[in-house]
This record gives C-alpha cells, sequence and structure tokens, in this order.
C-alpha cells in the first residue's frame, strides 16, 4: 500500500496520557488517550481506566495499533 505523501498525523508521546472533559446537561465527558504498542497494551490501559472510573454509566474504547501496512 503506498503512502500518500500528503497525508499527516499526530502521534502521541510515548509516556503521557492526554485528556479532555466536557459537560453537557451536567453529564460529564471524559476523553483519555495513550500511545501503545500492542493489543494488550491497550486493551490493559482500558481496564485500568475501567476500574478507576468505575463508577461511570458508560465506557467507550478503540484502539488502533500501528500505521496501515
Amino acid at each position: 500500500m503506498p503512502t500518500d505523501p500528503y497525508v499527516s498525523y499526530t502521534v502521541l508521546g510515548a509516556t503521557s496520557v492526554h485528556t479532555h472533559e466536557i459537560e453537557i446537561k451536567k453529564s460529564r465527558f471524559l476523553t483519555l488517550l495513550k500511545r501503545v504498542d500492542s493489543q494488550t497494551s491497550a486493551r490493559d490501559f482500558i481496564a485500568e481506566t475501567r476500574a478507576q472510573y468505575r463508577d461511570a454509566r458508560h465506557h467507550c474504547s478503540a484502539f488502533i495499533i500501528g500505521p496501515a501496512r
């Protein structure tokens, strides 16, 4: 699959967790982003986050491992 030289994207730092929070109609929405190198690391981070925010009514998660090849 050829790489398009005009397409770029941001890669998260290796050690930091990026967060963003908004409130809509008294509901709190929290986003956490972390760079991982494997599916196991991604699932571990999701499990840690669920444990940290176990009182949340909903947990939505997604991950992408590596660039498309």
